[in-house]
């Protein structure tokens, strides 16, 4: 039996570019589906799926790392390891253990971080702890934009901002959100286009069943614009402590992270 496999390519440059969906086993025809539908199964689409501008690696983990260290202004891997375990950040960020600790060396690396040996002490191991830098702050502010402003089908990036967003000013929040739902607008237009577009009948036609997956990505983003909408109310009528609010809300530096 002929095995189906469906390619999705970029049609033009950009972020914004739409693509294409075409089942070379098959030869349906061609459609044009929303940019963030956008899949590879080669390790180089992988890749790039966590790559962002400037080829910085843009993950969950690498938010939350960079976040839990600038509030503790100084920690060393197990206690960030530790709170991100407590917050359950690997059920809804898909943050694990080695995973926190890769970030730790790669964000060091980069410079983002700096370390310190710590000397065996009574009863403690002999640990390394870290500090944020200049440049890991402008990483951690730019990380929390992407967050809050670029919808993705994975939620990880959102939830790490939305846990993470009381760290900035209230109406810096309420702008990046606003960013979202325009985004939110034009992925919505793509996937009425999507809709629109498909070929139902005649020769090269697409399977009828592939109208719900078009119907579903309509609805999705319809229900994510109705939700960012009350969520922007909501800040804007007082919800929430924000950095502007309290000089120690939540994530900001010297602020309490850990839940014990």
């Amino acid at each position: 039996m002929e095995t189906s496999v469906i390619v999705f390519t970029p049609k033009v440059r950009g972020a914004a570019a739409p693509f294409l969906v075409e089942n070379y086993s098959n030869g349906f025809e061609p459609m044009l589906i929303p940019p963030f539908i956008g899949y590879s199964s080669s390790k180089r689409g992988a890749k790039a799926e966590e790559t962002g501008r400037f080829g910085k690696t843009m993950s969950a983990t690498r938010l939350l790392v960079l976040a839990f260290v600038r509030a503790h202004e100084r920690a060393h891997g197990y206690m960030i390891s530790q709170d991100l375990m407590a917050w359950r950040a690997d059920e809804w960020a898909n943050t694990k253990t080695g995973s926190i600790y890769h970030a730790l060396r790669q964000l060091t690396k980069e410079g983002l971080l700096n370390e310190r040996a710590l000397p065996i002490g009574q009863g403690s191991p002999a640990r390394t702890d870290y500090a944020i830098t200049e440049s890991g702050e402008a990483e951690f502010m730019r990380l929390m934009e992407k967050a809050l402003t670029e919808p993705e089908m994975r939620p990880d990036m959102l939830c790490a901002g939305l846990v993470l967003m009381s760290a900035l000013p209230r109406a810096r929040v309420v702008a990046l959100l606003r960013q979202r739902l325009a985004n939110l607008d034009t992925h919505h237009d793509a996937a009425n286009t999507a809709q629109k577009n498909a070929k139902w009948s005649g020769q090269r036609a697409l399977p009828p069943h592939v109208e719900a997956l078009l119907s579903f990505w309509v609805h999705a983003t319809e229900c994510k614009k109705e939700w960012i909408k009350d969520l922007i109310a909501r800040i804007e009528g007082g919800a929430y402590i924000f950095a502007d609010d309290a000089p120690l809300a939540f994530g900001t530096p010297g602020s309490k992270v850990s839940r014990d």
